[in-house]
């Protein structure tokens, strides 16, 4: 799996990954770089239209993705960069 972060984000060092007839469930969390969490960023998985979330206000989010994903995690005011 591959995620791309903005300039600035992060995510908490524990990603979990459960894998369930191959879909695999992810939750997070996305922080800015003084530690604060992004309340509305943008999850979504990348070559599967309509498969996205947003964080929640502790910067939270859980989100269902196929084998072998790529997701993009974005916010506006945050320059996209790639990992």
């Amino acid at each position: 799996m591959r995620i791309l972060f903005g300039k600035h984000m992060r995510m908490k060092r524990k990603v979990y990954i459960s894998l369930c007839k191959k879909v695999l469930k992810i939750t997070g969390v996305v922080k800015d770089n003084k530690g604060e969490p992004i309340i509305g960023a943008n999850i979504v998985e990348l070559n599967k239209k309509g498969n996205g979330t947003i964080t929640d206000i502790d910067g939270k989010f859980t989100l269902s993705v196929s084998k072998n994903a790529e997701i993009s995690i974005s916010f506006i005011g945050f320059d996209e960069k790639k990992n």
